[in-house]
């Protein structure tokens, strides 16, 4: 994703610096709080502009966008847009949920941003047969809507089919793990969602076709191993997938966020495919990157310092540990499923008191008080730092999400980058195992 920091210029006088190719969009809020920072995203791109001193921004977007969906950001509002080369747009932001428009594209835009729209549900309670009618009512309903406003022929024939997809998006929400259709249902599925090359821009469509393999992929597939599960859906894109761009695409975002997730060490195989289908040097690039980043903490690698201030504040680091087992825990207060293994990283504690093992927890906390309440409420034990919420520690071990926990050897090197917690049984028999301890 490209990020374009672009200047702060007024709402009016959109011709002012302006070739005829560029699109202008101007924002300015009228009794609302005005962000640090908006938001402009298209496709792959996304635009970053601050506003000026009377809560006005204005984009300046370079030739090339040519009919595409937009999102912007103005805080916690999210606002739709759809936006045309050459033609200019303003946005008034007020007390009022509808922002107001004007300009080329005024009707169009005024239309993503009705009401309708944050009405839409479905009941995913309902039987089978009768969740499919409402599937089929809804998407009739918002034809009809769109119908209705007469809007720019060519926007509406996009448009019919971007609502396809969103309702199929919302129809692929009836399946779970713990709830699995009829073969009718799949069927039916299969048959809403086709290939078709001149929605690839469309993230509707995109988000459609990546549900449809997953739920496709887990139909007859009774496992949580997540590379059984990465087989079944490549399996399924060469089943079904003719469209080289859309089997890219597919095959990026499953590997990807396969390899993000899990790291590399099971990958072997994934990569010559990924070479095969994936085309694109951005993304060939951004993979190898993501690759070299693991490889980094693959076990016999040092394990990057962390380096954080104890209830001291004394800073405590990887070095002064040398000669030590070191167990980490990366934590904090508000996670649920941090603080339910607490007792039993204690147990662990307890259990391995005179041996030589370093317990380390690092809170990713920004509110230091609540970490030392909870500190001092729950008697923690070991060694209890602060990393704060976005340590370099955090980000050279991709913690994504916490708990997670870390085993390195006697020389800081690491034994397991994602190693199991405390309440995990198999947890104290690794540690037992330990040569030295």
């Amino acid at each position: 994703m490209k990020i374009i920091g672009l200047c702060v210029g007024l709402l009016i006088g959109f011709g002012a610096c302006q070739s005829h190719r560029d699109t202008v969009v101007g924002i300015r809020a009228e009794g609302i709080p005005v962000p640090e920072k908006v938001v402009l995203s298209i496709s792959d791109s996304t635009y970053e502009i601050f506003p000026d001193s009377l809560g006005i921004v204005r984009f300046v977007l370079p030739p090339g966008i040519k009919g595409s969906y937009a999102s912007c950001r103005w805080g916690k509002l999210l606002i739709p847009l759809y936006l045309e080369q050459g033609k200019n747009l303003a946005i008034t932001l007020g007390n009022e949920r509808t922002p107001v428009f004007e300009g080329q594209g005024a009707k169009e835009n005024e239309y993503l941003n009705s009401e309708l729209f944050r009405q839409v549900s479905l009941n995913n309670e309902l039987e089978e047969d009768r969740f499919i009618g409402e599937v089929k009512v809804l998407e009739q309903k918002l034809s009809a809507y769109l119908k209705e406003k007469h809007l720019d022929a060519a926007f509406t024939d996009t448009e019919s089919k971007r609502l396809h997809y969103w309702v199929c998006t919302l129809w692929l929400q009836y399946i779970t793990p713990y709830h699995r259709p009829s073969d009718s249902f799949y069927e039916q599925l299969e048959k809403a969602v086709q290939e078709d090359t001149a929605l690839m821009e469309l993230p509707e469509y995109r988000k459609a076709w990546k549900g449809l393999v997953e739920v496709m992929a887990m139909k007859d597939l009774w496992t949580r191993d997540p590379y059984e599960i990465v087989g079944k859906q490549l399996a399924y894109l060469d089943e079904r997938i003719e469209d080289p761009a859309l089997s890219g695409y597919l095959t990026d975002e499953i590997i990807v966020t396969y390899i993000r997730k899990y790291g590399i060490a099971e990958a072997g195989e994934l990569l010559p495919l990924y070479r095969v289908k994936v085309r694109e040097a951005s993304k060939v690039k951004a993979l190898e990157e993501l690759c070299s980043k693991w490889a980094r903490i693959a076990p016999g690698q040092l394990s990057p310092d962390f380096a954080c201030p104890d209830l001291s504040g004394k800073v405590v680091g990887l070095s002064d540990l040398k000669g030590k087992y070191v167990y980490i825990d990366v934590w904090a207060t508000w996670c649920g499923p941090c603080c339910a293994e607490i007792p039993h990283l204690q147990k662990l504690e307890q259990k391995f008191a005179t041996r030589n093992i370093a317990f380390v927890s690092i809170s990713c906390d920004r509110n230091k008080e609540a970490w030392k309440k909870m500190i001092g409420e729950k008697q923690l034990g070991g060694i209890q730092l602060n990393g704060g919420e976005n340590s370099d520690f955090m980000k050279a071990y991709m913690i994504r999400g916490i708990p997670r926990f870390i085993l390195l050897d006697r020389e800081g090197k690491i034994l397991d980058a994602d190693m199991s917690s405390p309440s995990d049984p198999r947890t104290a028999g690794v540690l037992e195992a330990l040569e030295g301890m």
